[in-house]
């Protein structure tokens, strides 16, 4: 797989939309090489691209020792090969549908009819698309392996993927339904397989009244800047950005200002506060990570050092190592194993592949199981997940005194 991405690579847009100024103080920083995580990415990219061409859906044996893929990344191609042959054989299925792994999809169609040739360098590699003209609809997939930050499926960069993947049908405004999809198998936390519907008028609107825009303000003399959470997350030029500066240093200032009131302070005051904490704590880091970089390339930082932080031992080649102890103890690989239970969700992954028992609808399997709350998180009212409901001493009370006064009523 060779990816393929132009100036305003799909992949950046969350970040240009945001802040079309970033575009020119990036060309202004020294380019970074692939982090290893980069490099993993593409790398199962490059599997679940290979299985998929020749129709591989159970990933084998072949290409796992050809990438010497780990148990967390097979599971992790088996999942996006699950959830492709689900959509083949279910909601997609249809006689007429057109499948693409791995296109080249571009926006310079757009160009000349929205007035905007920086259009023509919008363009990328799509993941994966089924479209089924007969049903009116069509599904843009683009695989994320990353761990830890939860991508959601309306972001722009699927946007942009599937406004450039319908340009190459002409009937693409008769699609009812555009499924914008993301597959993340390997999150820490959250849903690995996300939908948005949305339709080709919301996709079209998006192009104009936002994208067409942001581009349009990227290429000016004096572009504008906004400094945002998500807009800076992945910004090459986060750490010399003046914009981001004076947030961080009025955010910095609304902290200490509020640190002084507590306890008695006003509870908009300490809302306030939390909507700017993310990224203050960010460019933290930011001056953190400066630094181990500054060491790192042998320069000295006046009272710091870099040291060995903690780390796992383990095998160099475990084939070896059980041949060794086999050799020197006669111990087989059984006496040097330790056997656990599977997870629930392995469990259910089992089912579901080796006999087809969807697991999640069986009452039997579900009474199995034991999910405890997790440890409440404080997040914006925007974020996805549903809010935790917690009474007050005052509600608390109330409820008590009822149930006296019921018991009472009972003698």
């Amino acid at each position: 797989m060779t990816a393929i991405h132009g100036k305003f690579s799909p992949s950046q847009l969350p970040r240009i939309v945001r802040c079309p100024g970033s575009v020119q103080l990036c060309r202004s920083i020294p380019k970074r090489g692939e982090s290893e995580y980069a490099l993993e990415g593409t790398m199962l990219h490059e599997v679940l691209e290979e299985c998929l061409i020749k129709e591989e859906f159970n990933l084998p044996s072949t290409i796992i020792a050809q990438y010497s893929l780990d148990q967390e990344q097979k599971e992790a191609v088996q999942d996006c090969l699950d959830w492709t042959f689900t959509l083949r054989m279910g909601e997609a299925m249809a006689d007429d549908a057109i499948e693409s792994i791995e296109s080249t999809v571009n926006l310079g169609h757009y160009a000349l009819q929205y007035n905007c040739p920086q259009l023509e360098e919008v363009y990328g590699t799509l993941d994966y698309s089924r479209v089924a003209p007969s049903l009116r609809k069509a599904w843009f997939m683009d695989w994320k392996f990353g761990k830890g930050v939860e991508v959601f499926p309306d972001s722009e960069q699927l946007k942009a993927y599937a406004l450039g993947k319908l340009k190459t049908y002409e009937f693409a405004k008769q699609f009812d339904e555009i499924h914008l999809c993301i597959g993340q198998p390997r999150l820490y936390a959250g849903n690995p397989f996300k939908v948005e519907v949305v339709t080709p008028d919301e996709l079209f609107a998006w192009l104009k009244e936002r994208l067409v825009p942001a581009l349009q303000d990227a290429v000016t003399a004096d572009p504008s800047f906004h400094a945002t959470e998500k807009g800076c997350m992945w910004c090459d030029a986060k750490i010399v950005c003046e914009t981001r500066q004076q947030a961080a240093m009025e955010a910095a200032m609304e902290v200490f200002a509020l640190h002084a009131k507590l306890p008695q302070v006003d509870v908009d005051h300490v809302s306030k506060v939390l909507n700017i904490l993310p990224d203050l704590k960010t460019y933290i880091s930011d001056i953190e990570q400066y630094a181990t970089l500054h060491i790192s390339a042998g320069k000295t930082l006046p009272g710091w050092k870099l040291v060995a932080g903690r780390s796992i031992r383990k095998w160099y080649d475990e084939e070896a190592a059980k041949k060794w102890f086999e050799e020197q103890y006669g111990f087989s690989e059984f006496d040097m194993s330790e056997m656990k239970f599977m997870s629930p969700a392995k469990a259910e992954k089992k089912l579901k592949k080796d006999i087809g028992k969807d697991s999640v609808k069986d009452d039997d399997f579900l009474a199995l199981i034991d999910k405890p709350e997790g440890k409440p998180t404080l997040v914006p009212v925007e974020d996805r997940r549903p809010a935790l409901e917690f009474q007050s001493v005052e509600e608390k009370f109330a409820e008590y005194a009822v149930g006296a006064d019921t018991a009472g009523e009972l003698d």
